[in-house]
C-alpha cells in the first residue's frame, strides 16, 4: 500500500525548523516566502513570489536509501534588512547551508509514525545540505 501525504504537511515540517533556526536573530532579517516551482523542461528555479508550489504529494514508498531524493523544496528567501547607503552592501546575507529537521505534523497515521520512529529513517529526517549564496539587502530575493 502506498502512503501519500500532502505537500503542505511536508512543507510545514520543512519550514518550521528553518524559521526556528532564525530565532535570536534580528527580526525580519530574512523570510522564506514560499516554495518555488521549477521551470518545466529546464534546470532553473525562478525568483517569482507570485508563482509557487502550495501543495502536492510525497509518496513515502519512494523514500529509500538507493534514491537521491524524494521531495525537492526550493525556498524563495528574501533579505529584509535595510539597504545601506553607498556601494558596499554590509547587510547582505551569506548562506552556507541548511540544517534540515523533518518532523510530522500532527495528527499522523500509524504508518507515518512508524516511519518517523524507525532508526533507519534518521539520516533522512535530520541532515545538513551544503549550499552557497548571497542575498542583497533591501528586499533581495534568492
Amino acid at each position: 500500500m502506498t502512503h501519500v501525504h500532502r505537500r503542505p504537511l511536508a512543507l510545514a515540517a520543512v519550514l518550521y525548523p528553518l524559521f526556528a533556526f532564525g530565532c535570536g536573530r534580528v527580526p525580519g532579517q530574512f523570510e522564506i516566502l514560499n516554495d518555488q516551482v521549477p521551470t518545466t523542461g529546464t534546470c532553473t528555479i525562478p525568483v517569482n513570489p507570485t508563482l509557487y508550489q502550495g501543495q502536492g504529494t510525497l509518496d513515502l514508498s519512494i523514500v529509500r536509501s538507493d534514491f537521491q531524493t524524494a521531495y525537492l523544496f526550493f525556498p524563495l528567501i528574501e533579505n529584509n534588512l535595510p539597504r545601506p547607503t553607498g556601494d558596499l552592501d554590509s547587510n547582505q546575507i551569506q548562506i552556507t547551508g541548511f540544517n534540515v529537521d523533518i518532523s510530522p505534523v500532527l495528527p499522523v497515521t500509524d504508518s507515518v509514525a512508524a516511519v518517523f520512529a524507525s532508526s533507519a529513517a534518521g539520516p533522512y529526517l535530520h541532515y545538513q545540505a551544503t549550499w552557497s549564496g548571497g542575498i542583497s539587502s533591501g528586499g533581495g530575493q534568492l
